[in-house]
């Protein structure tokens, strides 16, 4: 495995060589290109493709005990509500003619009735499905980030990983309400202040909205990708150098239209 990464990474450092002397000065000239090309051939040596295949397969396999959480939350909506439990029969049973829809809706009535059941097992299956997905995360960060997986211990990576995932769903949860909550918020004052009339006032809300899932979203990101694998990556350094970057360049806009 090792000796094929670094023949991987022979190989991207040749690709490397041979875009820098092809491009000669455009690599100069656009650093973004050069920087471009730079983030695949790592991204190529790493076997990235198969790390991200890993998190994949755990993120889907995740969706069916997702599934069988909804089934105890239905059941608890339908057992207050017999009328509506009633009308999805009926649709059932106009949309499914003959044995099989009355073998559908006996199914329906049966898990409804094990509800409980069914619950329990689709929290463990998204418990294992979710720490088995975060566990694949942390080893392809610390592989992107520095080659080699850290060595593994059963038992700290197991504790790790349930409270990571833990603290996921909380921080979720909460940037989603402080989203909604924002969103509402911004759309009670518009209203109190009479705004809503104005033209275009709502994509503003709308935009509104997006920046703050993006303020709430970018820390999640940053802890998945930086803090779960425990690398030392340059968050400040690298945020200085954006902005360096911006400014170079709305710098550089500013002089040639100048002497322009």
């Amino acid at each position: 495995m090792r000796s094929s990464l670094r023949g991987e990474s022979r190989t991207c450092r040749r690709v490397r060589c041979c875009w820098c002397t092809a491009s000669g000065g455009a690599a100069a000239r656009r650093p973004w290109l050069n920087h471009l090309v730079r983030a695949a051939s790592h991204y190529a040596s790493r076997q990235a493709d198969l790390l991200a295949a890993g998190i994949t397969y755990f993120g889907l396999l995740a969706l069916f005990p997702v599934i069988l959480l909804a089934v105890p939350i239905a059941g608890a909506v339908l057992s207050g509500q017999p009328e509506l439990l009633r009308a999805l029969i009926l649709q059932i049973q106009v949309a499914v003619a003959g044995e099989l829809g009355v073998d559908l809706v006996d199914a329906v009535l049966v898990a409804l009735d094990q509800r409980g059941v069914i619950g329990v097992i689709g929290l463990l299956g998204l418990l294992y499905a979710g720490i088995g997905w975060l566990s694949k995360l942390r080893l392809a960060m610390q592989m992107i980030w520095r080659g080699t997986p850290d060595e593994p211990s059963f038992v700290k990576d197991f504790i790790q990983d349930l409270l990571s995932l833990l603290g996921l769903g909380g921080a979720i949860l909460a940037s989603l309400a402080l989203t909604a909550l924002a969103t509402g918020l911004t759309s009670f004052v518009i209203d109190l202040v009479g705004l809503s009339e104005v033209p275009g006032i709502g994509v503003v809300t709308a935009l509104l909205g997006i920046l703050i899932a993006i303020a709430g979203g970018t820390p999640i990101f940053l802890w998945l990708f930086i803090r779960l694998p425990h690398v030392d990556a340059p968050v400040r350094a690298l945020i200085l150098d954006l902005v360096r970057l911006v400014a170079r360049r709305h710098g550089g806009h500013h002089r040639g239209g100048g002497s322009a």
